[in-house]
């Protein structure tokens, strides 16, 4: 079993029971997984499931009823990285993650696989630092908080006379917020260490660990010790068995320019030990890309329609105006590749005169954040107005030359003002057509 282990596939399933023991150390708990209360002898509160169908995925562990964690009972520096000896770890009755992942650590390749889930998150922004602890903690405890009256009343007084009230609540929250998580990141990496879970070697630092990154932008890693090894296409630099990556890894010597969607990887290599790895993926800021995958493509286009009028909070707001609005329709329209073959297409001869409609579904809309009160803002004259969009019908596609016609006076309302440009069997917001003239004075 240890054996198979080595290789990519069944690290990759590893990595489960990875999380899995990495948050119960993180948060000290004592009751799920190997039990304090079973004299650490057997497992208590999980269950785990896996996909019969396809298998892609092995196992997957969840704990539950995790109260006794966070500090709870003076344990704000209790060690559960185990191991724990137990002749029940050779049952198979008694089977259960934490037996599991004590027999891997037999396996150097499982360590440090176990290593480098440490390194993603308990570092550099990862759902483990301090501040994500906090974060996390905060959050659920607003949507709890409206209840916490009730309970209070409810069960304040179920073990003791004098009634537990919100005051306490808030010192709770208070307490497991600053000192726990204030100390228990370092804490635990301490207790790693010590059980050889997590190498003394530093891993690298990354001067940006992923995410959005202008052009031009050149990444800087740094160790404190020993020579740096990367990968530009997502391997790891560090072969199986311990060896380098002949076939991948470089050595780090000057900054390095990632590509879009770039993963880079690096560990840190002294006295024949590695770090943990560092990875992280890179995509160009490009105007218009809102789900960030380094394309400016219709997934975008449907972002920006979930978004549409939205005040805040909005994924699609290019010009991060506070919302999302025809502005930033106009950005993806700019920079997609594919509104640009579309806008070809629709500016051809046309097929047949375009008619003139009078019904309400009809009316002229004004993409409200490139037009407020019937006037252009910034970019264009207050004097004039575009008819930007047509409700969707289905009428024969429009020449430019009537689109250029739809170029009315602000005076004309959008309740008056009837629409003399009709886009066939298009969706509201997909086709959004400018002239040149117009195209020019948005843009420059």
């Amino acid at each position: 079993m240890i054996a198979l282990i080595a290789s990519p596939p069944h690290l990759a399933r590893c990595r489960e029971s990875c999380r899995l023991h990495a948050y119960d150390f993180s948060t000290g708990a004592f009751d799920t997984g190997i039990s304090q209360f079973l004299a650490d002898e057997k497992a208590n509160n999980w269950f785990g499931i896996r996909n019969r169908v396809t298998n892609d995925h092995g196992f997957q562990f969840f704990i539950h009823d995790n109260e006794h964690s966070l500090g709870a009972n003076f344990s704000n520096n209790i060690d559960r990285t185990e191991p724990f000896t137990s002749s029940n770890d050779r049952l198979f009755s008694q089977f259960n993650p934490g037996f599991l992942h004590q027999d891997l650590l037999a396996s150097p390749e499982y360590r440090l696989a176990f290593a480098d889930r440490v390194r993603l998150h308990m570092f550099d922004g990862g759902v483990m630092t301090p501040a994500a602890s906090q974060a996390l903690i905060l959050a659920r405890a607003a949507q709890v908080e409206p209840g916490i009256i009730a309970e209070s009343a409810r069960w304040g007084d179920s073990v003791r006379n004098t009634p537990r009230n919100k005051t306490h609540w808030q010192n709770e929250i208070n307490s497991i917020t600053g000192s726990y998580f204030g100390s228990r990141n370092s804490l635990v990496l301490g207790q790693l260490q010590g059980g050889l879970l997590y190498p003394t070697i530093s891993a690298p630092s990354y001067n940006q660990y992923g995410g959005t990154i202008s052009s031009g932008f050149a990444l800087q890693i740094s160790a404190a010790q020993g020579a740096i090894y990367y990968t530009l296409d997502g391997s790891d630099p560090r072969a199986i068995g311990g060896g380098i990556n002949l076939s991948s890894a470089q050595v780090y010597n000057s900054p390095i320019t990632p590509g879009n969607g770039q993963t880079i990887q690096a560990r840190a290599l002294f006295n024949g030990q590695w770090s943990a790895l560092t990875t992280a993926t890179f995509v160009q800021d490009l105007p218009g890309d809102f789900g960030v995958n380094g394309n400016v493509d219709q997934a975008d286009l449907n972002l920006w329609k979930g978004d549409y009028g939205t005040s805040s909070g909005a994924v699609a707001d290019a010009d991060q105006d506070g919302d999302a609005d025809g502005l930033d329709f106009l950005t993806w329209q700019k920079n997609s590749q594919q509104a640009a073959l579309q806008f070809q297409a629709a500016t051809s001869p046309p097929v047949q005169q375009a008619q003139v409609h009078t019904t309400e579904r009809t009316r002229l809309e004004l993409i409200d954040a490139a037009i407020e009160h019937n006037q252009i803002r910034h970019e264009l004259a207050e004097s004039e107005t575009i008819a930007l969009i047509a409700k969707p019908l289905s009428e024969p596609v429009v020449s430019e030359s009537h689109v250029k016609s739809a170029i009315v006076p602000a005076s004309a309302t959008d309740d008056t003002q009837e629409v003399n440009a009709v886009f066939n069997q298009v969706d509201v917001r997909e086709q959004v057509w400018l002239t040149d003239e117009l195209l020019e004075r948005v843009f420059g």
